[in-house]
């Protein structure tokens, strides 16, 4: 496991899941640039807090512009909504080991079909060109209004 994040809760979550600690080595602050390609999959993760729902963050882009198919929790709506709709990754409910488990062999057999549609979502919805003509449509929109 590659992080910038403390990997305490991860490694709990691993025991939770009967692992064992020779399981899990963990890289930390690792060059994410240099070695997020060579990864299986990547875990994004987000607590129960108000914001989950809606929480956008940097993740999902790197992880499908890597063509590293996304694991993301149920919680994070909008975040599932993107994977499940994209077939690029899975959406797991962690209180589940046995939603955990199914995920887990539905990423395995189902990699390289994630891994081709992560990418493919990466260039459809958040490359530089799609977002850059996404801010200038809301500029225009905001000076067509300033305008009445």
């Amino acid at each position: 496991m590659a992080t910038q994040s403390d990997p305490a809760i991860f490694l709990q979550v691993m025991k939770y899941l009967e692992g064992k600690d020779e399981e899990v080595t963990v890289l930390s602050n690792p060059d994410l640039g240099k070695i997020l390609p060579l990864a299986d999959a990547g875990l994004h993760v987000y607590g129960d807090v108000p914001i989950a729902p809606y929480v956008s963050s940097v993740k999902l882009p790197e992880y499908t512009a890597s063509g590293v198919p996304p694991i993301v929790t149920s919680n994070m709506i909008s975040m599932g909504k993107l994977v499940r709709d994209n077939r690029c990754g899975v959406v797991i409910d962690y209180f589940d080991q046995k939603d955990i488990r199914v995920k887990m062999q539905q990423l395995v057999k189902e990699r390289e079909a994630m891994k081709r549609n992560a990418l493919k979502l990466a260039k459809d919805y958040f490359s530089v060109k799609v977002c850059a003509k996404k801010y200038l449509d809301i500029y225009d929109e905001l000076v067509q209004k300033n305008k009445l």
